[in-house]
């Protein structure tokens, strides 16, 4: 085995377990990716059988049990509708680990910061899963990481400030409460007090930062309004007491394509261009299997009365029921 890929290996354990489970027709109806999956389910399920019968002995009616359980656990995972949608993959034993790359801010630029996933996901409730889809590429004008930014101070005899209306936000109910608190402010610069050159095509990833603004920046609603550029923040700090500084992008032009570039190189020329870096790590998290118990309670007069009179065979009825209750739940789980 050494030197070989493990990937590899898996999948040649996946087929032989493919070729054996065929023959007893419980992966018909299957496509090939899912006859790889359930294989693996049903070899882990025979060789729970196994072990219960050997470290227990053979209890009365365990040869019953033992015929259910394999035709119940195609039945389960084989109608669980939420593998059509996340990525599924069985594990050979209960407990697993399992290996990620994560992407990462490596340079504080605008509305980055050193350590957060390119993927967003910033509102996280735990290693892996999150309870909302916010940061890295989500959202409005969080485009502008890989531009080389520039940074314009603005005096306070440049600035003109005012409180937000519900129109300036879009009328958003997430933000009527600070509007009317007036906690959103307005700020107007002239595109003189900026740069010639400034992107307005590019307003909404420009970012207001100073010593008055303590809040977001609500960028999104950025807007250019002739030869002004008008900015929303968010601040509870009395405005126009001192300078802003504003962080936007050039619009390249014939003199000065607005890239990294630089008019003199030293020896270390990718410091000196300060261009934005993205860094790696590897993490893992433990996948731990959870198990799942149900029991249902009959009596022979019950199953005899139903076969009689409707033909039904009580047994098959609430081991179906058991299964689509057990396939639901973990649905709704996923």
């Amino acid at each position: 085995m050494e030197g070989k890929n493990p990937q590899s290996v898996m999948l040649a354990e996946t087929r032989q377990l493919k070729g054996k489970w065929e023959q007893t027709g419980l992966l018909e109806g299957l496509n090939e990716k899912e006859q790889g999956a359930m294989s693996v389910l049903l070899e882990n399920q025979a060789k729970q059988l196994l072990d219960e019968a050997s470290s227990t002995g053979t209890a009365a009616n365990s040869e019953e049990w033992s015929g259910v359980a394999l035709p119940l656990v195609r039945r389960i995972f084989g109608e669980i509708a939420s593998k059509e949608f996340v990525s599924v993959q069985p594990m050979n034993l209960p407990s697993g680990l399992v290996f990620y790359l994560d992407f990462k801010y490596g340079t504080e630029n605008g509305k980055k910061f050193v350590g957060e996933s390119l993927f967003g996901n910033s509102g996280s409730l735990g290693s892996g899963r999150t309870g909302e889809a916010a940061g890295g590429l989500y959202g409005s004008g969080e485009f502008a990481y890989s531009i080389n930014e520039d940074t314009a101070t603005v005096s306070t005899s440049n600035q003109t400030w005012a409180s937000a209306s519900h129109a300036d936000v879009g009328f958003d109910g997430a933000l009527s409460a600070s509007v009317e608190a007036g906690d959103i402010q307005k700020l107007t610069v002239a595109k003189s007090n900026i740069s010639a050159t400034a992107d307005g095509d590019a307003i909404s990833s420009f970012n207001v930062t100073g010593v008055d603004i303590n809040g977001a920046n609500y960028s999104q609603f950025n807007k250019v309004d002739g030869d002004n550029f008008i900015f929303f923040v968010g601040t509870t700090a009395a405005v126009d007491a001192n300078n802003v500084v504003i962080e936007f992008s050039h619009i390249p032009v014939d003199y000065n394509r607005g890239d990294f570039e630089a008019s003199g190189m030293d020896q270390n020329p990718e410091t000196d261009l300060s261009i934005p870096e993205v860094d790696l790590e590897l993490k893992s998290e433990a996948i731990v299997a959870k198990t799942r118990k149900l029991k249902a309670v009959w009596t022979p007069e019950l199953a005899q009365d139903l076969n009689a009179y409707h033909s039904i065979d009580a047994e098959a009825e609430l081991t179906s029921m058991l299964s689509d209750y057990i396939s639901l739940e973990i649905d709704l789980e996923i």
